[in-house]
């Protein structure tokens, strides 16, 4: 972590740039944007001047990750001072945009607190009073600039979460304790479901055959059994998720890629899920962004477009945030890569400047209405 961190800290110093239990809401001593409350950027983060360019595009939101490795990258050598000092530069350079922390039990590396060795996926620790104690150690360093705590990443994937279900909920209840004891008004949230997979649930709620699945997720394949196998279990990982993590959770999470127009139908799903087990809660989108290659073709005409429609189809459904993904292009060639409002050099690419237009459309929409 201390170099990552670190390569960060350089980088912005150079720019200077209806449930069961209450909802907390946001807490009123922090600072909230003025505008833009409703809307964010997901990672991708370092870059010339990111502290004006956010400023200027009026997001009130920004999701970074924490990783416990970094922290405590051998069993008890805790290091927190880079993370308490990027926490400082946030402070600093962010002024008025609230900050949700994605943490992120262990990735990337041998998984020392876990049950075996993992690369990207996370483990479930094997000592949760440890894995308590890390998150409370962030929670604390976060006191007055974290507004919300999501816990994992897409854990329904294999790629993300080795555990089952039950695990999941284990650690996700273990870090709500952990941090409700450093902050009552924070928002928590479950890891992100994927956009593929929340696609696929919602679509077999409404019935839709395989085949019209497999069209809308961008392929002509008829899917094999293993295929089918392998959906179902994601499926039954998030309603298993779902039916358990109400207690525990503030708002609830999926990404949003693909086609625009399925926003409607994953919203709907989800609803349904939780009030089919006795809660409800906003949704948000920490993730979103296009034209998704796997179903579009790519352009930048093209991505001012969708970005105006991806904000408007959301908000008619009634998602509570959004979080474009990322502010600076990526560079690779994984889809997300290029769905970035700012090139690497700088320069705000066409959908900056879109996805501006439309936040203020929509705080307009809002106020008026």
């Amino acid at each position: 972590m201390k170099v990552f961190l670190s390569g960060l800290l350089l980088l912005l110093m150079a720019t200077s740039d209806v449930g069961p239990r209450a909802q907390p809401g946001r807490t009123e001593d922090r600072p909230v944007a003025p505008h833009g409350d409703a809307f964010g950027v997901s990672s991708g983060l370092i870059g010339p001047n990111a502290p004006a360019l956010l400023k200027e595009l009026g997001v009130g939101w920004v999701r970074v990750n924490v990783n416990w490795l970094y922290v405590e990258p051998e069993p008890g050598k805790y290091n927190w001072e880079p993370l308490e000092n990027y926490f400082n530069l946030l402070r600093k350079h962010l002024d008025g945009v609230q900050v949700l922390v994605t943490i992120r039990a262990v990735r990337e590396k041998s998984d020392w607190a876990g049950r075996g060795e993992a690369k990207k996926p996370t483990v479930p620790p094997r000592d949760r009073a440890k894995y308590a104690q890390f998150v409370r150690g962030v929670a604390r360093r976060g006191t007055g600039l974290v507004s919300a705590y999501q816990i994992e990443n897409e854990m329904e994937s294999e790629d993300w979460w080795t555990g089952t279900s039950d695990e999941y909920i284990e650690l996700l209840r273990t870090a709500h304790d952990a941090i409700r004891r450093i902050d009552s008004r924070a928002y928590i949230l479950p890891g992100g479901f994927t956009s593929g997979d929340s696609l696929i649930a919602a679509m077999v709620a409404r019935g839709d055959t395989w085949e019209q699945m497999a069209r809308q997720l961008g392929t002509r394949k008829r899917p094999t059994p293993e295929a089918r196998r392998s959906a179902a279990r994601r499926i039954a990982f998030m309603e298993e998720v779902l039916a358990k993590a109400g207690p525990y959770v503030d708002a609830v999470d999926m990404h949003y890629y693909h086609e625009p127009d399925t926003i409607a139908m994953k919203v709907r799903w989800l609803r349904e899920t939780m009030r089919k087990h006795g809660y409800e809660r906003p949704i948000w989108l920490t993730e979103m962004g296009g034209p998704d290659i796997t179903v579009r073709s790519f352009s930048e005409a093209a991505q001012v477009d969708e970005v105006s429609e991806r904000v408007r189809l959301a908000s008619e459904s009634g998602v509570a945030k959004m979080f474009w993904l990322c502010l600076f292009e990526g560079k690779g060639r994984e889809r997300w890569k290029r769905m970035g409002l700012v090139r690497a050099d700088g320069t705000p690419k066409p959908v900056f400047h879109a996805y501006k237009a439309a936040i203020e459309a929509a705080e307009r929409s809002r106020s008026s209405g």
